[in-house]
């Protein structure tokens, strides 16, 4: 049987293929309009009101990279705030996109990531602080518990990963800690949630891991036990995390 050939001329190269739905989208979307966030979808939160939305800072964003000079300044502003002689202090506008593809139910950090994560960092300090008094402070492990709900809010799944990961386990690069509030990109990922575990989880790093929100949180820790009395840092917490610090920080959430 003789074939037939297809004159070359004749084939696309390369074969066309259909556009895919985020160019479509792309393609007939308003030029003229940059964002598609509704009104209501702006508005004013403390970092305790914007953990419980969950976060995840997407792989293509940059590692955590913020160091000392950021982190004192971030301490002070706070700490002016924590004394009465700032009545307040705004950290900015946070950035997210919400109900996207690969979401799971948690708002996608676009801007912001930075500030927001150092806030987390600290919380964590004076977490690890309050442990460390409870023996001889009757306040410390309400204030312990109450960062820990912040930080860490499935207790359930934090429960779970504790009894089955033994003391000094090692943190995979990447690894996903799923019950944590704010899930940081890839690269950031061991590092950070090792800052923000509990004490008693006592993970290890694996050596020449990005260490980054870890030396965050032991600066944090250095600077903090100066202070030698817990109700010191109650309100220091509390205003970070309950909305005396930064009712200005605007949280735009983009829904997609």
């Amino acid at each position: 049987m003789a074939q037939v050939c297809t004159p070359i001329q004749d084939m696309d190269n390369p074969p066309t293929r259909p556009m895919p739905a985020f160019l479509q989208r792309l393609a007939a979307a308003n030029s003229k309009i940059i964002c598609t966030a509704k009104g209501r979808d702006v508005r004013k939160l403390c970092v305790a009101e914007l953990l419980v939305q969950r976060l995840r800072i997407p792989i293509f964003q940059r590692r955590y990279c913020w160091c000392e000079d950021q982190w004192g300044t971030l301490l002070s502003d706070a700490r002016l705030v924590a004394d009465g002689t700032k009545s307040k202090h705004p950290l900015g506008r946070l950035t997210c996109v919400g109900n996207g593809p690969n979401s799971n139910g948690r708002l996608v950090v676009i801007d912001g990531q930075q500030r927001n994560t150092t806030c987390t960092l600290l919380l964590a300090a004076i977490r690890d602080l309050a442990v460390a008094r409870v023996s001889f402070e009757a306040a410390a492990g309400t204030l312990a518990k109450d960062l820990d709900n912040v930080l860490l809010p499935d207790k359930a799944g934090l429960a779970d990963w504790l009894v089955n990961h033994a003391c000094g386990d090692t943190l995979s690069e990447g690894e996903t800690l799923e019950f944590a509030a704010l899930i940081p990109t890839y690269c950031d990922r061991a590092a950070y949630f090792a800052a923000v575990l509990p004490p008693c989880a006592t993970v290890t790093l694996n050596a020449g891991e990005w260490q980054r929100p870890m030396e965050a949180k032991n600066f944090f820790r250095k600077q903090l036990e100066l202070v030698t009395a817990l109700h010191k840092l109650v309100p220091l917490s509390s205003r970070l995390g309950q909305g005396c610090l930064q009712p200005k920080w605007r949280f735009q959430l983009q829904r997609t």
